[in-house]
């Protein structure tokens, strides 16, 4: 009878096990969870301390607008430069980048109107037709770019020693963070829409 008895209490504190397993897993996934959003919320916080509210509300703006997108406009190379068409600043700022290609006049001339094309029919009439030239164009206004962030950056540091350039870990990061598309918008567009998904 005691053997019985002994085999049913073991039987039982089996079953104990089993069931508790589950629930202090679950609970250790949410605490890892918890952690994970609390570390977001911090961020966001400070992001919106830092932006304000209208800044807040520029990036949320800007990841609705893309949202919204056609297909084959988010699927476009290159779309960023097909985006200027809706700041005019920046449409003014591509234009000067053509100016100084190392083409032909007529050729700066095509550039230009294919762009400003492009940006007129923004974006509900972009068409898979127009991918040809925003693959032709999209380097050579990248590259422009990168030059004029190049420049300011190296005039904005008088201590700068040409021999280190490419030796320096410091100066390829700053190379990263002062090309076009790596800049604090698309930093905080990220962490913003990673934040409102979380939320859901």
């Amino acid at each position: 009878m005691n053997g019985k008895n002994g085999t049913l209490a073991l039987c039982i504190a089996m079953a104990l096990c089993l069931f508790l397993m589950p629930s202090a897993m679950a609970s250790t996934e949410e605490q890892q969870t918890n952690q994970t959003k609390d570390a977001s919320q911090l961020k966001i916080e400070a992001l919106e301390a830092e932006l304000g509210e209208e800044g807040m509300k520029k990036v949320a703006d800007y990841l609705e607008l893309q949202a919204s997108l056609p297909d084959v406009v988010k699927r476009m190379p290159y779309r960023g430069l097909a985006f200027a068409a809706t700041d005019p600043e920046s449409q003014a700022i591509k234009m000067g980048y053509i100016d100084n290609f190392d083409v032909s006049e007529q050729k700066k001339e095509e550039y230009k109107t294919g762009l400003q094309d492009i940006w007129d029919r923004y974006p509900e009439n972009i068409t898979k037709d127009d991918y040809a030239f925003m693959i032709e164009l999209g380097p050579m206004i990248d590259k422009e770019a990168f030059k004029k962030y190049q420049d300011q950056d190296y005039s904005n540091n008088s201590d700068f020693e040409s021999d280190n350039v490419s030796s320096s870990g410091e100066n390829e990061s700053s190379k990263s963070n002062s090309t076009p598309g790596f800049g604090l918008l698309g930093s905080l567009t990220c962490l913003y829409g990673r934040w409102k998904l979380g939320k859901k």
